[in-house]
């Protein structure tokens, strides 16, 4: 998956295919604005915060249905935050696939 991340929006720009219980499967990629240069980037997938290394993270576990996934970024110097968000998250579909908690 490829999302683009501006400090207005998150945009999906290429979507894959996301199963309940895949785990370490889908890498996604983000495209993030120069704003984002030098913090630490999280996304977050229906609440879960995933880390952002080289501009890419697996998709954790995700139960079947909607997920929301936002994206922010953060840097912490001499007791001062500095925090940068995208306030409108997207949202895609989290096929049931073959996972099963029975």
């Amino acid at each position: 998956m490829i999302v683009s991340v501006s400090k207005d929006e998150v945009k999906i720009t290429e979507l894959s295919q996301v199963n309940q219980g895949d785990y370490k499967v889908n890498l996604c990629k983000f495209i993030l604005p120069d704003c984002f240069s030098g913090l630490s980037v999280t996304a977050v997938f229906n609440g879960i915060h995933v880390p952002v290394a080289g501009n890419r993270c697996y998709i954790p576990n995700l139960e079947n249905g909607n997920c929301i996934l936002g994206v922010y970024a953060y840097k912490e110097e001499n007791g001062e935050t500095t925090l940068m968000y995208s306030p409108k998250p997207t949202v895609f579909y989290v096929d049931r696939g073959s996972f099963t908690t029975d």
